[in-house]
């Protein structure tokens, strides 16, 4: 018998229904949101790259509160930035001052300057250590090898992004068990650590199979996927997984509270983030069990994956036999 389309190594070494991951969405991380996508099978990310070390524990706690299932946090390698590191009050001022009008026009909070406060990506680490979080996904490079050491005998799942091939290969070398192969059509800060982002552009339908065939642990790829039609893509490049930031993240305030979202002239009401995570992202039980083996057009059209999104598709966009 065949296995069903979401029996993949990525789904196995997450211990997951669906190989399907939450962006970290660093900056806009909701811990209910994260805790919804865990619950329904997939793997919710959280990105606590600017947070403290006391809160990163905080919210860990949170996390668990919600769900029982995997969840992945997520942190920068690199903090570095000089230029934040020279700026001062002048400068914000400087660059605020084109904001604020738009800022004002919605009845915003305007932002208020304060210094910056670099953060020790070690000691981030070592809050994701001490709890034992089920998975520890990186960005900006390597984490040195004491870190990977302690999360192999932790038994912490790592997962590394690469932009390029051979980033894909350093972290493979490196120990990492799960490296995501983001295409420069991916949203948010572009993770290259081996050559400028500049350099580092190869699009998602190219940079997936170069990556499987680069390297032996499991490829998820990253970067313009938003429905099933691009999960299937993604899967006969050769990925065992996907990672979706942009699509997820249209919850997140529905987290707290209803909103809407607009698709061209269509606009449809987005509840409350349980249901989103039901019918925008996974399968129901009942309805998986009636599936083909295969990821195939007939389980695209029926599969309740991602079925938010196929409402969303303008009519007609898509044929069917």
């Amino acid at each position: 018998m065949s296995k069903r389309w979401n029996q993949t190594r990525v789904a196995s070494a997450l211990g997951v229904q669906y190989p399907i991951i939450q962006g970290p969405l660093g900056g806009s991380s909701s811990q209910r949101l994260t805790a919804a996508v865990s619950n329904f099978g997939g793997l919710g990310s959280f990105g606590s790259h600017g947070l403290e070390p006391h809160a990163i524990k905080d919210v860990i706690a949170e996390i668990r509160s919600l769900t029982s299932k995997p969840f992945a946090m997520n942190l920068w390698v690199s903090m570095e930035d000089p230029g934040a590191a020279v700026s001062d009050a002048t400068a914000f001022q400087r660059a605020l001052s084109h904001l604020a009008p738009h800022i004002k026009a919605v009845e915003g909070t305007q932002p208020t300057f304060s210094p910056y406060n670099a953060i020790r990506f070690e000691d981030q680490a070592r809050v994701l250590l001490d709890a034992k979080v089920p998975v520890f996904s990186f960005i900006f490079g390597i984490p040195p090898k004491e870190i990977l050491d302690e999360a192999g005998k932790q038994g912490i799942i790592t997962i590394g992004t690469a932009t390029t091939p051979d980033e894909a290969l350093a972290l493979e070398q490196a120990g990492v068990n799960l490296v995501v192969a983001s295409g420069f059509e991916a949203g948010g800060h572009r993770g290259s650590f081996l050559r400028s982002s500049e350099d580092s552009l190869t699009g998602t339908i190219s940079l997936v199979p170069q990556t499987v065939d680069a390297v032996r642990i499991p490829v998820i790829a990253a970067g313009g996927i938003a429905d099933a039609r691009g999960i299937a893509a993604a899967f006969a490049l050769g990925a065992e997984g996907v990672q979706m930031g942009t699509h997820p993240s249209t919850t997140c305030r529905a987290a707290m509270r209803t909103c809407r979202y607009s698709f061209g002239q269509r606009i449809t009401p987005i509840v409350r983030t349980k249901a989103i995570a039901r019918t925008t992202a996974f399968p129901s039980a009942k309805r998986d069990r009636n599936m083909p083996s295969g990821l195939t057009k007939t389980h695209m059209r029926r599969s309740r994956t991602l079925r938010s999104t196929w409402r969303f598709i303008p009519r007609g966009s898509i044929q069917s036999k």
